[in-house]
């Protein structure tokens, strides 16, 4: 008969949003593993590293730059890398990064 049939539940007894949200447990807990494995702290940690060097030298670059000859946009441009002066004065090794160079 038509509209009389029970509609048939899946096998597991689950209604689709449990099983999404089953779905979405078990990623969220592959994830979390991956994330606390060793190796990949490690490659975040290079990740980090190389970004912040090769970040730090392009401001050195554009610091240069515009001490040779004054270009504003460059000048502008360094301030919205460096926002917080985080990069010119916790990361830098050694000399300071905008320091005069040196003659």
């Amino acid at each position: 008969s038509m509209g009389g049939e029970p509609i048939e539940e899946p096998e597991d007894g689950k209604t689709p949003a449990e099983r999404r949200l089953t779905r979405v447990r078990h990623s969220t807990q592959k994830y979390l593993a991956l994330l606390s494995q060793r190796h990949y702290s490690k490659m975040m940690a290079k990740w980090k590293t190389i970004f912040e060097s090769q970040l730090q030298a392009f401001l050195r670059q554009i610091q240069q730059e515009t001490k040779a000859r004054y270009e504003h946009f460059l000048k502008n441009l360094a301030t919205r890398l460096d926002y917080n002066e985080y990069y010119s004065t916790v990361l830098s090794s050694g000399p300071e990064m905008f320091a005069p160079p040196e003659r």
